[in-house]
This record gives C-alpha cells, structure tokens and sequence, in this order.
C-alpha cells in the first residue's frame, strides 16, 4: 500500500512560534508512522520536499510592488499552479493547512478542483478577525466587532498596524474567503481548544465540521524539579494582547523589586516594556529577547513556575502545555483555551485578565508555598503525559485523516 502523502500548507516555516512549531512537530510525528510529508511554503529554497513559492512584497517601499502584492494574497494564482504541479508529480491524499492567508481561497479551489480533501488547524481567529486576535492594538482593548461579517470596522479602527491600507487588505481578505465560499471546500476545521470551537458556532459557523484536539505537550522533555531560587518565567511575543505590561504592574505591587523573572520574546511592545521594568525599578527583570527551541526547554528547567498574562483569548496554550511538560505549574489568565488546561490549585491558578492585584496574590501564594508550587509542577507534569502525549495527539490526527479519506 502506498503510505499516507500529506500535503503540509505552513506560510512562513520561520521564525519559529507555537503555529510552526506545531507544524513541524506534527510532520515528524506523521513521517515516525511512515507517512510522506510535502510543505507548500513561502520563502527559502525549494527541496525534494518542500515547494516554495515567492513571499508577497506587503511590506514594500516601493507602492507598485505593495499594490501587486496586494492583488496576489487576494487570489494567489501561483498557489493553484504550484497544487497543480504538484498534484501531476505526486498526488497528495490530503491537505492539512495551517493557514491560508497570502495563499488566497485559490489554494483551496485548486484542492477541490484536483479532489484532494483538505483539513485546516484554527491556531488562531483569523477566519472570524481580519487581524486574528480580537484584540484593538491602537486602544489596547479585546474587540469583537466584526462579527456578523462586519470586516470594515477593522478599516475603521485600524486595526492592522495601525495603517488604513493594511487594514482595507486584511478585511478584504476575510470578506472574499466568505464570498466564494472558501469554508465549504475545508473538510474538517480542528480547534485547539473547546473554547475555539464554540467561538466559531458563535459567529455563526456550523459545529459539525469542527473537531477539538488539543495540541500535543513536546516530545522527549525532561521534567527537573524547579529550583528553590530560580526565575519566574514568562515566555511571549511582546505585543499589547500578551499582557506583559499587566505582569510588570503585579511585581511591582508585590514589593520584591529583585525577584528574578525572565520575559522570553521580542515584539514591538519590547522598549516600552523595558522602560516601564527600569521606571518600577524591577532590577531583577531580565528581558532575554527571542530564543531557539533548545534555549527555551532550558528556560523552563532554569524556572520555578510560569506566568501567562494574555488579554486576549488565547486559542490553546502551548506555554502552558511546555510547561507542564517540564514539570512546572501555571499562573494564566482565565481566557480562551488557557482555562482548559489549568485545574486551580492543583496545577497552577487562574486569574481574571488584565486584573494586575489578582495576579500580584497569585504569585506572592506560589512564593508563600514554594513546596505545594514544586507539587503543582509534578501533577502537571502527569497531566502533560496523561492528556497531551504526541502519540495519543498523533492517534486523534490519523483517524481524523481516515474520516476524511472515507467521506470523499
């Protein structure tokens, strides 16, 4: 029998966030059973294995080259032909986006066209929010209002870099994905989290197509026991949503201004971040920038617990799930997917987004005990084993791949 072929659509492979890491995660799992993995990618170079297409000129200086770039992440007719081409060298089986955008609805139309069923991983709320987030940068506030397909109020308030034509090309992009249908030609969306998926039924998508499968804890992570003087660690991109700025407020209301915490990511928030650690005068914060896969399985094994301040939902929480993985325990906001994962008090602790006091009592409970914090991390560990184990992840994905092979 001719092993499985997966036809893996990942826009940029790097630099490396919870999407492409999961991406990668999951071709090796899929290759480790004997599967064939081709990537449809943009940029770098182009192997046995990976087709690469041009990366869109968005981010231009010359105005003509944005306008051509524009047209193209409308329809990308360069996607169907790369499917084409590859569909005459060696036709996939299936298609497993883990996005769409700068590949157009045109990707999606040269897959029914060529009947090569397609699944689509939601790692984030971009088919419901042009910009994927919920999250107003300008205002620094949690937004909703493009439901109901009501993509202008992106244009509106700018939500897109702030730039009107940026914004104008990431609410197109959503109302033409809605126009021609794109949706109905996804055999099956898979949602993170329960959160995610009720979130779409929300916005009115039907349930039926979407199926919840958590992401899988990382493979092969040791789980030390946390240091007595270690850091606390917060690993994020550094932008408004994250909430950074929301754990800088609680160590200052903590009144430890030493207390080490290292803050793991860049971001365009990171001067001001910096500046606001130096004006509270935690000296004890250290902001370490972006770090490899390696760095970043040291940073949790260097840590004594983790903090997740997120204001805007989070779609799953891989943060959380490495760091349970390496046998530490979570203090998250309570949004998104992150309430999904946490059990308070056993695990880790919740507390309200946003709400800087809150997670200033959370954590001076976590140093008030360090012994029942040390016990957090080890329950988390066995939940990392018990609930998120890669082959049991890889075991949904398979029988999720036959259903959709039966049903075409």
């Amino acid at each position: 029998m001719r092993p499985m072929h997966v036809l893996s659509v990942l826009r940029d492979r790097w630099p490396l966030g919870g999407r492409q890491q999961y991406a990668l995660d999951l071709a090796e799992l899929l290759r480790a059973h004997g599967a064939r993995v081709t990537w449809l990618t943009m940029g770098g170079a182009s192997s046995e294995d990976t087709i690469v297409l041009p990366r869109l000129a968005v981010d231009s200086p010359h105005p003509w080259a944005r306008l051509g770039a524009a047209c193209q992440r409308l329809y990308n007719r360069a996607a169907c032909r790369a499917v084409q081409a590859l569909a005459r060298r060696a036709r996939p089986n299936l298609a497993h986006l883990h996005d769409h955008v700068h590949f157009s609805p045109a990707l999606l139309d040269a897959l029914a066209d060529l009947g090569i069923p397609a699944v689509y991983t939601l790692h984030d709320f971009q088919l419901l929010c042009p910009v994927s987030v919920f999250f107003r940068q300008r205002e620094g506030v949690p937004c909703e209002a493009c439901r109901g397909g009501r993509y202008h109020q992106a244009v509106r308030h700018r939500c897109s870099h702030g730039r009107l034509a940026n914004s104008a090309i990431s609410a197109l992009d959503n109302w033409l994905f809605d126009r021609r249908g794109a949706a109905r030609k996804v055999a099956r969306f898979i949602a993170p989290s329960r959160f995610v998926r009720q979130k779409f039924v929300e916005f009115g998508w039907g349930g039926e197509r979407i199926v919840v499968i958590p992401h899988p804890a990382p493979r092969a992570w040791a789980a030390t026991p946390p240091p007595d003087d270690g850091p606390i660690l917060c690993v994020a991109r550094l932008w408004r949503q994250k909430g950074v700025h929301v754990l800088l407020e609680a160590l200052a209301r903590l009144g430890t201004h030493d207390l080490p915490v290292v803050i793991a990511g860049d971001g365009p928030e990171r001067t001001a971040l910096m500046g606001r650690a130096a004006e509270l005068g935690l000296a004890g914060v250290r902001f370490v920038g972006s770090v490899d896969h390696d760095a970043i399985q040291s940073l949790y094994q260097q840590a004594r617990w983790i903090v997740v301040p997120s204001l805007s939902p989070e779609v799953f929480g891989l943060v959380c799930v490495e760091a349970f993985a390496s046998g530490r325990a979570v203090v998250a906001s309570a949004i998104g997917g992150l309430p999904e994962l946490i059990t308070p008090g056993v695990d880790g602790w919740l507390f309200p987004p946003g709400d800087a006091e809150a997670l200033a009592e959370r954590m001076d409970w976590m140093l008030r005990h360090p012994e029942a914090a040390r016990a957090m991390g080890a329950a988390a560990r066995r939940k990392a084993e018990r609930d998120y184990a890669p082959e049991q992840h890889y075991q949904h994905i398979y029988e999720l791949y036959q259903t959709v092979l039966r049903e075409r």
